[in-house]
């Protein structure tokens, strides 16, 4: 499996002076993170001889002048762009063909995480009969066609797609800027609602509690700077060891921003990923703005940062008669969207709320990961969005934020407040 290659901005001008240190102690936590939850979960991550050669090699890699030497090599060899997956297939089974063969490895180990992850969380996941009431038809197809060509149990990736949406902890923040007036409009969310914030406080016995507070304060307290700098910087700013994605989407211009790393990956260098790589050549970026300018910029944190951050993956869907081609950044096995844009320059991105979820035997509604791909697939503007949402049973607590064309919008989700979706762009901190 490969270790995380990305390096901090900071560090970037005397990188080689402390490969070999960074590269070998990733090398012997992957090894240690294996080995321990194997331990607790009685399931194999990576093969025992996988598993000694990196524990071997960042013995070797934290020896002075072999170990930096080996370091540089290592990285010249193995160090690599954030990886883009083109689907050619407008048929959901094919597109899943093409993902299983393509990312077989990293499919594999989702697999194997996702049982990890189950036996740790002793939670009874769905049967598949009742998940796949959940699923529109086209996904089951896609996944269907995943498990074919990744030649993996079609339940194996049910399986990724139930528990994904579970250890999901995120900070979002979207800005509008008038042109005319320089007047910005801002949103952010966190793991909570906002509208809870009468019900938690910072004083409870939680420190996932007053974390929330702070990075929800950090991020409303930012500046009306509407640069892509300023967002990397607000990003950094609620930057945390759980962060394996860091994104600011260009709504303007259709344009991303990305950093990825196991954990505090906004402090790493951002990759910036033009319109043309995403959906193709001679796209334009004209829209219907009416003078404002738009950015949505979200932190994605994951438990298991060993193992999501390297493995980060932006796969594109081509357009049809129906859909929208839409880029969704994620992992191996997804059939949602955590995190997406679609051509139109719609982005959104999604915020978990950790206290408030009901069991799986309780929750009927749609996957929030599968309507947000929905909603990339099919909105253009966030009225269109705010529509998809209330005309669908939500299937669990989230924070949705949706940046277009015609401005930005939070929803909070909440099925236990709402039989149907309930969206709010008021909700502030009564206590800021």
């Amino acid at each position: 499996m490969k270790i995380d290659y990305s390096v901090p901005s900071y560090t970037k001008f005397y990188f080689c002076l402390d490969a070999n240190i960074r590269y070998g102690v990733r090398n012997l936590e992957l090894a240690t993170n294996a080995a321990l939850f194997q331990a607790a979960s009685a399931v194999s991550l990576i093969p025992l001889a996988e598993l000694v050669y990196h524990i071997a090699f960042g013995v070797l890699l934290l020896t002075p002048i072999l170990g930096h030497t080996l370091a540089l090599i290592d990285y010249g060899l193995h160090a690599r762009e954030i990886r883009i997956l083109h689907l050619r297939s407008t048929d959901p089974y094919e597109q899943g063909v093409e993902q299983g063969q393509a990312l077989k490895s990293n499919i594999k180990l989702m697999c194997q995480l996702a049982k990890v992850i189950n036996s740790l969380l002793k939670r009874g996941m769905l049967t598949q009969q009742d998940y796949e009431k959940r699923i529109p038809p086209d996904k089951i197809k896609e996944l269907k066609g995943m498990a074919k060509g990744a030649n993996l149990p079609y339940q194996e990736l049910l399986l990724v797609n139930q528990v994904i949406e579970k250890l999901v902890g995120c900070s979002v923040h979207a800005m509008e800027t008038k042109s005319a007036d320089g007047q910005t409009n801002t949103l952010s969310a966190t793991n909570h609602f906002t509208s809870q914030f009468t019900q938690f406080t910072p004083s409870k016995k939680d420190p996932g509690i007053a974390d929330t507070f702070k990075r929800y304060r950090e991020l409303r307290h930012q500046s009306p700077d509407n640069s892509i700098r300023h967002c990397i910087n607000a990003l950094r700013s609620v930057n945390n060891g759980l962060t394996v994605q860091s994104i600011v989407f260009d709504v303007n211009q259709k344009e991303i921003h990305l950093a990825t790393g196991s954990g505090s990956a906004a402090s790493r260098n951002f990759q910036h990923i033009k319109t043309d790589k995403i959906f193709g050549a001679g796209r334009s970026n004209e829209s219907n703005f009416q003078g404002k300018i738009i950015k949505l910029a979200r932190n994605l944190d994951f438990d298991f940062t060993t193992f999501l951050g390297p493995t980060t993956v932006m796969i594109v869907h081509p357009a049809t008669s129906t859909k929208k081609s839409i880029a969704t950044i994620g992992w191996a096995g997804m059939v949602g969207a955590l995190s997406g844009m679609n051509e139109d320059g719609l982005s959104l991105a999604i915020s978990l709320n950790l206290y408030k979820s009901p069991s799986d035997k309780e929750n009927t509604g749609t996957p929030n990961q599968v309507l947000f791909r929905e909603i990339l697939e099919k909105a253009s503007t966030t009225h269109e969005a705010r529509c998809s949402v209330e005309g669908t049973k939500i299937g669990s607590e989230m924070n949705l934020v949706v940046a277009a064309p015609d401005g930005i919008i939070k929803m909070e989700l909440d099925p236990s407040r709402f039989q149907y979706g309930s969206s709010s762009t008021t909700y502030t901190d009564p206590r800021k």
